[in-house]
């Protein structure tokens, strides 16, 4: 795989700009092929522009996809716009959407850009790459920024695009009104035996627990989700606490009425992929008691080793 400015392959010009056409025009089979020799000779004018490339993905002779940089995109009074990320259809789900992203941020550095601005339907895609959500658009849009000066990228991609979501799951910063869920998880046995039994603190103490929490979150010392299904109904808690030696550490609660069923599973996979991303990190560690067979299995089932004994505990680890 190889990325290229579009303008050393000309080559490929007529069939990037007719996949472009296809993919984006409102009415595709109106006038086809004079609107996209139109797009050509617009890519004639601005391919020198210093605020507008188009770059290719190949495979060989095989184009996979593209991505632009132009320098205005719709009625907006902003520029430049990162634009037309498209993968060929067949080679989607393969991770090419990242490296066309690299390959234009990469780009615009270079090109000493330190703001793109981008507009989507999507929903928690870009926000991966980076993007910050700023408001809707009329047109039934999103618009976004992605700020490509330091470490703003990866800040944003962590601290402020809550909430995240997977395929059944929302995940989303703790909050004191998670209270009722950490009252439930307090009486039931099968939660707490691992934990050294049913607790008994008061509605006021477990409401200070979580003010402690949210004040953490802002502090940025630790990251306590609450971990809730589609319709919002919280379930479970994941917490991620930075240590030292480039490492974080990594504990779960759940709701006992949603064990096994893979929700656990499903949340610390999203998490650890977004810590990994966004911190200075070179490992996540975690702590089980060894007859806490689903802990082990949450653990095992998201890459992490068994290293050792801590005490009553099991220690494992998950490198970068």
């Amino acid at each position: 795989m190889e990325i290229f400015d579009l303008k050393d392959k000309l080559s490929y010009l007529k069939q990037v700009m007719t996949l472009e056409y296809e993919e984006w025009a409102d009415l595709p089979n109106d006038h086809k092929e004079e609107r996209i020799q139109k797009k050509i000779q617009f890519y004639y004018d601005y391919m020198n522009e210093p605020d507008y490339c188009k770059l290719i993905l190949l495979d060989q002779d095989t184009l996979i996809g593209f991505i632009s940089l132009f320098p205005k995109d719709g009625e907006e009074d902003l520029s430049p716009w990162y634009a037309t990320m498209y993968v060929v259809p067949e080679y989607r789900g393969m991770g090419y959407s990242k490296l066309l992203n690299d390959a234009l941020i990469e780009e615009a550095k270079n090109r000493g850009i330190p703001t793109l601005y981008l507009k989507t339907d999507l929903y928690h895609f870009y926000e991966k790459y980076g993007a910050r959500y700023l408001k809707p658009l009329n047109n039934g849009e999103n618009l976004y920024r992605m700020d490509l000066v330091g470490d703003m990228m990866k800040s944003y991609s962590f601290w402020d695009l809550f909430p995240y979501y997977t395929e059944r799951l929302m995940l989303r910063p703790t909050t004191e009104e998670d209270l009722s869920l950490l009252l439930k998880m307090d009486s039931q046995e099968e939660v707490q035996r691992f934990l050294g039994g049913v607790k008994n603190y008061s509605e006021e103490e477990r409401r200070e627990f979580l003010a402690k929490k949210v004040q953490s979150y802002q502090e940025r010392k630790t990251v306590p989700f609450t971990i809730c299904l589609k319709d919002e109904k919280p379930i479970g808690f994941i917490e991620l606490k930075e240590n030292d030696n480039r490492e974080m550490e990594l504990s779960y609660l759940f709701d006992f009425d949603y064990w096994k069923r893979g929700y656990c599973t499903e949340a610390v996979q999203k998490i650890l992929t977004k810590a990994f991303d966004a911190f200075p990190i070179d490992k996540v560690v975690a702590h089980t008691m060894t007859e806490n067979y689903n802990s082990t299995r949450v653990l095992e089932k998201t890459g992490f080793q068994f290293i050792g004994k801590d005490g009553i505990f099991d220690e494992y680890e998950l490198r970068k």
